[in-house]
């Protein structure tokens, strides 16, 4: 049984052979949010970067163009008006590693547990304000992430994640407004919700005695002057250490009276 239905989900979500691309990550990831910004030019979401110039990783350009549009779109659509998505591209050790971390309402722990399984809605389905990608609580069911687990099966990259559901949501009939202004007219908890997705790609092996290629070379000779950040270089103070994004300047989504809970912090490894 179990068998059929993997076959069955290969069969939905397969993707023609495609020869695997050399690709610099963090151009990539840079002109992908360049394409996706005006698809929610609408909200009030706030998306900074810090891409740092990585060696090439090898994949299909679909499969990749999949997962990093899906972590995008899914981080919007669970953000409220006036919170904040940071993405960063950086080397860890012979990886890449892509983060995407949002200050939207999180997952409560169920769903943190079956969130990668497919057709599983992390909110109350009626709760929907629309089905228009991007907006605010239009995700619908989670094809997606089991999309982006195939990919990571079939492709050799890992994907985890770690989220904390907002105090003022502590289940998932809890309904959110959709607006960081609203919860603030109001007493309570903070609003401290957030969602961590790292993807962690390898980058091919040189060998030993082998060249590395010449674009690497330069990256080594020039990563001081080439560091390729933008929203956030300022509060790095031009390191180039990928180190935790700090706050968005100006506002605050974890701001507020009231006890804050971390029980809903967990982590999601596949």
């Amino acid at each position: 049984m179990i068998r059929k239905v993997k076959e069955t989900l290969d069969r939905i979500y397969a993707t023609p052979e495609q020869a695997a691309a050399e690709v610099r990550l963090d151009r990539f990831v840079k002109a992908r949010i360049q394409d996706l910004r005006p698809r929610f030019s609408h909200r009030q979401v706030t998306l900074a970067t810090q891409l740092i110039p990585v060696r090439p990783i090898r994949i299909p350009l679909d499969p990749l163009q999949k997962v990093v549009d899906g972590l995008i779109r899914n981080a919007v659509e669970n953000t409220p008006d006036g919170c904040g998505i940071r993405v960063q591209v950086h080397e860890a050790g012979r990886k890449v590693e892509l983060v995407v971390h949002d200050e939207g309402i999180g997952l409560t722990e169920e769903a943190q547990k079956r969130i990668f399984e497919g057709f599983f809605a992390t909110q109350e389905t009626m709760q929907y304000s629309s089905k228009q990608p991007f907006d605010f609580n239009a995700g619908g069911k989670g094809a997606d992430l089991l999309r982006m687990k195939i990919f990571s099966e079939r492709y050799g990259f890992k994907i985890s994640m770690t989220s904390n559901r907002c105090s003022r949501l502590p289940d998932a009939t809890d309904r959110c407004e959709g607006r960081k202004a609203d919860c603030d007219k109001d007493k309570g908890p903070a609003c401290d919700g957030s969602t961590r997705v790292s993807v962690l790609f390898h980058r091919p092996l040189t060998g030993k005695g082998k060249r590395r290629p010449s674009h690497a070379l330069r990256f080594s000779a020039h990563a001081g002057r080439n560091r390729g950040y933008t929203d956030l270089d300022r509060h790095t103070g031009g390191s180039g250490i990928p180190s935790p994004f700090p706050r968005i300047p100006g506002r605050s989504c974890s701001q507020g009276s009231g006890p804050v809970s971390r029980a809903g912090n967990s982590r999601v490894t596949l």
